[in-house]
């Protein structure tokens, strides 16, 4: 089958055509799949490596065949030979397997948000160390917030030379401080230096940088707030660290939730949040509501649970994407069907436009995500206007994450402790 692309793809990949290494960095829905592989195929290196989330092997595996004929091998293990031609692997494989770092290659990343932090074994065992002789970068969102000072791991692959701190000193407005008081040295960030003079160099080396809006006609939306009352768990919680709640799972009666630290505080109060019984039976009833194909984004396993436990006779077809399962079935055959959604597991890269409805269950911290998530049904190909609905508990952590979310910046530990010690939370 051939692919047909449309007059911007194929003014991006002119722009492209000259170049060895290279990054697409266009919104969501707008066919980075498709010009990225258009890409791929014309690279001369020998092996040629496919990098992607667990959850995307099987549809660039589809996509390979389906367009191109050709069959990519998977590397699904630390043993698997890299040999020439097609090969396919996710992200937990490349700091582990030393065949990866011993021959040339021509990689493509998808998701090339996922590399951009320089301190993980992705990095420092793993890319950061093969010899990449050609590669296409993919993603919507190639940095999180305006953290441009994680681009450097991008660009290092795109061929910048200089270091991260000669990156810093160029284009990042930073300064070297010490962590809460200790001696430790910790860097503070505040965006670039000069965002048109960075986005230049980025440019200089291969990148493409492109809004949704400005490429594709999107269709309207309506964003919805639907607020509930503060749990008197989610009060308990707040004055005294712990509370026990009735339990989402089918073997326990009761879970206990603790605040024993700043992070364990934060993060039991977004899980009272997504399990309490008004949250549950709220989303149950939009999901109701609505009626036709619909999708659910939720954060902790505990919330799918609540829901699936509480609808026990959930007579809608059900779909779920997340870190143990992604089954798709249902929501590919069912004008009525409920797809949940896990954000770490399908935030990026699933093609959710049959839905033109979705519920927000809990928030991301990260505005990254959040708008990965948004784009899976508002994308080129949709043709109908989109709803996002918010279910949000009142007085708690989840309006301050919102506030943070919609003013594209992440929540963060550093805000929840800000916020805890000004009584805003």
């Amino acid at each position: 089958m051939q692919i047909k692309l449309l007059n911007y793809q194929k003014q991006i990949l002119e722009e492209l055509s000259t170049k060895d290494k290279c990054a697409i960095y266009t919104g969501c829905g707008t066919g980075k799949t498709f010009m990225g592989s258009e890409k791929f195929v014309t690279f001369k290196t020998e092996r040629k490596l496919i990098v992607c989330q667990a959850s995307k092997v099987s549809d660039w595996k589809k996509h390979m065949e389906l367009f191109y004929g050709i069959k990519c091998k998977e590397l699904k293990n630390f043993d698997s030979p890299f040999e020439e031609g097609y090969t396919i692997c996710t992200y937990g494989l490349l700091s582990k397997r030393n065949s990866l770092k011993k021959h040339p290659l021509a990689i493509l990343i998808d998701e090339s948000s996922k590399v951009q932090h320089r301190t993980t074994m992705l990095w420092s065992k793993g890319l950061g160390h093969m010899k990449i002789k050609e590669c296409i970068l993919l993603s919507g969102t190639p940095i999180t917030g305006n953290h441009w000072e994680n681009l450097w791991t991008q660009l290092h692959i795109l061929g910048y030379p200089n270091s991260y701190k000669a990156y810093l000193d160029d284009n990042i407005d930073y300064m070297l401080t010490h962590r809460y008081g200790t001696n430790i040295p910790y860097y503070e960030y505040n965006g670039a230096k000069d965002i048109h003079q960075l986005k230049k160099l980025c440019e200089s080396y291969g990148c493409v940088f492109r809004k949704t809006e400005d490429l594709i006609e999107l269709p309207d939306f309506n964003e919805i707030t639907h607020s509930i009352k503060c749990s008197n768990a989610y009060k308990v919680f707040s004055r005294t660290r712990v509370v026990q709640m009735p339990s989402t799972h089918q073997k326990k009666d009761k879970i206990t939730i603790t605040g024993d630290s700043p992070l364990n505080q934060m993060n039991g109060g977004r899980l009272i949040c997504g399990i309490c019984q008004d949250k549950v039976r709220a989303t149950i009833d939009m999901i109701d509501s609505i009626g036709s194909r619909c999708i659910v984004f939720y954060n902790f396993q505990e919330e799918l649970d609540g829901v699936l436990k509480a609808q026990n006779n959930f007579l809608r077809p059900v779909s779920i994407v997340n870190g143990t399962t992604r089954d798709l079935e249902a929501y590919e055959n069912e004008d009525n069907s409920v797809t949940f959604v896990q954000y770490q597991a399908g935030a990026h890269g699933l093609n959710l436009q049959k839905a033109n409805e979705m519920i927000f269950m809990s928030p991301p911290l990260s505005c990254e995500l959040f708008a990965q998530a948004q784009g899976r049904i508002r994308r080129l190909g949709q043709e109908q206007k989109c709803f996002y609905h918010y279910i949000v508990m009142s007085e708690s952590i989840e309006t301050q994450i919102y506030l943070n979310l919609f003013d594209g910046i992440d929540y963060n530990l550093k805000i929840f402790e800000e916020q805890w010690e000004a009584g805003i939370i």
